[in-house]
């Protein structure tokens, strides 16, 4: 059987970036430049038919269903692929490689804001999906060093799914009719890795749906009291969304600067003259969520459990605590509202009824640890990265017990460069 291709004849290729630092990956946002180099030499002389120079953007992703014996199922989506025309000028005209010549090829790629239409040709329930599917996501799951401590930021991703930047290089060569079934055209197949963020801009708050799975931005609760469980109040707890986290796009690491300023409302309607619980902590977690499929998502993913969803799809999740604060000098405000009620229903006569309840409010500053990659929020093809901000409120009722009642809010993580 003939070789599929001769060692000695295999060019060696080198690819190689502008402010290329050692042991360190390069990172990119939208509209910059990739700029570079590639060299070729070869130990003999040598024919070639094709040289191609692509930047592209490859996502993977794998779904084992649980419980099943079903083989686990793949799928890779290369949503981008940009070619850079390569001068033939440089060599001969026979198109061969010649010993003891150094062959150099520059290239020069832009990141564009926006994938082409094609990238997402699937059908989707709605155009904002549509939209967002058309957007570059974040380098997520491929292990690139970005400092020059040799270890890869922890971005949360699990092993089950990746999204990578890649600049290629690929060398073939026209078989003849003597090659064996077995022989290879390509030459020389080299690929270089770079990281890239996105800048991503602040969306709308989310309208959030009382059958959402994942978010619940209000709570209620029933206290009770004594042994025989006697119904005191209503604790209810409410808030908005937050304003979005930002990634400063900087130098060779992008890094989240701002924090998180949520506002915890609260309100007590007593049964009658009871008095409010007295709070003890407010605790908040992100919980970071990674959604999954090997087929194109046609609507938002979510959590809500179907047949479905286990087969083609899964969910990764965790949780990263925050803060735990003392909130138990928190006052809370009486409150009296006045409305008129009718006597009876024959009588037109009204009377001034007053309802009693208490409000507090807590304002809860948090900031994200370090030594983690926290990408921003998106939503692809296949993949999807959302968060979540849970505060769960702890208290003492009259008998003091200690109860907990707590809400999950949508935030968003964006990503821009710094001013």
């Amino acid at each position: 059987m003939a070789a599929i291709v001769d060692r000695r004849s295999r060019p060696q290729v080198t690819v190689t970036l502008e402010d290329q630092k050692n042991g360190v990956v390069n990172s990119y946002t939208t509209g910059d430049e990739i700029n570079g180099n590639v060299t070729v030499t070869v130990n003999e002389d040598v024919a070639i038919d094709a040289f191609q120079i692509t930047f592209e953007g490859i996502s993977e992703t794998t779904v084992e269903p649980p419980g099943t014996i079903i083989n686990r199922t793949a799928a890779t989506h290369c949503f981008l692929r940009l070619r850079q025309p390569v001068d033939f000028g440089r060599l001969p005209p026979c198109r061969a490689l010649r010993r003891g010549i150094l062959y150099t090829f520059p290239f020069n790629f832009v990141l564009p804001a926006r994938l082409l239409p094609q990238a997402c040709d699937h059908e989707t329930s709605n155009w904002v999906l549509k939209d967002a599917h058309a957007r570059l996501p974040p380098t997520l799951g491929d292990p690139v060093y970005l400092h020059r401590q040799g270890t890869a930021p922890d971005d949360f991703a699990p092993t089950a799914c990746r999204v990578s930047y890649i600049i290629k290089v690929w060398i073939t060569k026209n078989l003849s009719d003597g090659d064996s079934q077995f022989a290879s055209n390509v030459l020389a197949a080299v690929g270089k890795k770079v990281h890239v963020i996105p800048t991503v801009d602040e969306e709308p708050p989310l309208s959030v749906q009382e059958d959402s799975a994942e978010y619940r931005p209000w709570a209620e609760t029933l206290i009770r009291k004594g042994l025989f469980r006697i119904p005191t109040g209503q604790l209810k707890l409410f808030a908005i969304q937050p304003r979005p986290l930002v990634v400063q796009l900087r130098g060779c690491e992008p890094s989240v600067t701002s924090s998180i300023l949520a506002k915890l409302n609260l309100r007590f309607d007593p049964v009658e003259d009871e008095q409010p619980p007295q709070l003890d902590t407010v605790c908040s977690q992100l919980k970071v969520m990674t959604f999954l499929g090997v087929l194109p998502f046609t609507d938002f993913p979510t959590n809500a459990p179907n047949e479905w969803n286990q087969m083609n799809r899964r969910t990764f999740q965790q949780v990263i605590p925050l803060l735990n604060i003392q909130v138990g000098s928190v006052v809370w405000q009486k409150e009296i509202k006045t409305h008129s009620a009718q006597d009876d229903i024959s009588s037109c006569q009204h009377r001034a009824q007053q309802k009693t309840y208490y409000t507090a409010s807590i304002s809860i500053p948090t900031s994200l640890p370090t030594g983690k990659s926290f990408i921003p929020t998106f939503h692809s093809c296949y993949i999807s990265r959302i968060y979540i901000l849970k505060l769960k409120v702890s208290y003492f009722t009259l008998s003091r017990l200690t109860g907990t009642s707590s809400i999950k809010l949508p935030i968003q993580i964006t990503a821009g460069r710094q001013a």
